[in-house]
Parts: C-alpha cells; structure tokens; sequence
C-alpha cells in the first residue's frame, strides 16, 4: 500500500516545525480534522499538507540557513 503520510505546515514560511501530521493522507491524527478544517481552527489560510520527501527538501534547507559560512577562528 501506497505511503500516504502528510505534515502540515504554514506554507509562507517554514521555520522547522509542522502543525500535525496526517497519517491517512486526509485527517489530522490528533483531532480528525481536514486542512481546510486546520485552516479555519487556526484562522490561517496557508496551512498545507506535504508529504515526507517535501518536509525533508524543507528541512535540509532550513538548517542550512541556521548554519553560517565556516571561517576559522583563533
């Protein structure tokens, strides 16, 4: 069977976190909600569901940007 996995993140920015997770693809695993449900509760449009491989790309990203240029020190 097909993974369907999605996490869902505020799709203006990502800054490492997801809202919730969605294990059948569809509904929230914490309170059965849709994303357009989320987006009600939360009063945020820009709620969007991602599979794993998107959240990855986005991590890897994210802690890139926390990392600054090496330079050595003494």
């Amino acid at each position: 069977m097909k993974d369907r996995l999605k996490y869902v993140i505020d799709s203006r920015y990502f800054d490492g976190t997801c809202l919730t997770s969605m294990s059948d693809g569809f509904h929230n695993d914490y309170g059965g909600e849709t994303v357009e449900e989320l987006r009600i509760r939360e009063n945020n449009p820009y709620l969007k569901a991602v599979t794993p491989s998107d959240i990855d790309k986005k991590l890897r990203l994210y802690n890139q940007s926390l990392s600054e240029p090496f330079k050595e020190i003494t």
